[in-house]
């Protein structure tokens, strides 16, 4: 069963290439890059000299994966900030 638990999560890490048709799977939904509207704005954060050397020799299709994934954690995130456990427990409006 461990076995089969590590080959799907290789299976959904391995699925982007570098065409705008490249997919992932995450939390069982499938989204291409084609769904993703143009990238117009940019946000910066910090983190630690070694891990920016690092990120800077990494190949370009590594790099493209490394954004998209960026791109799906930050959905993710603002996905939970919205959720309202009330919404799916209560018929009483929300406030």
């Amino acid at each position: 069963m461990e076995h089969r638990k590590r080959s799907n999560k290789s299976l959904a890490n391995g699925n982007l290439q570098n065409n705008r048709r490249a997919t992932t799977v995450s939390n069982g939904i499938m989204i291409t890059l084609a769904d993703i509207d143009k990238l117009d704005e940019t946000h910066s954060f910090r983190l630690p000299e070694v891990t920016k050397k690092q990120l800077d020799k990494l190949p370009p299709s590594l790099k493209k994966k490394l954004n998209f994934k960026f791109l799906l954690v930050i959905a993710e995130i603002l996905h939970e900030a919205k959720f309202n456990p009330r919404d799916y427990l209560s018929t009483k409006e929300s406030e």
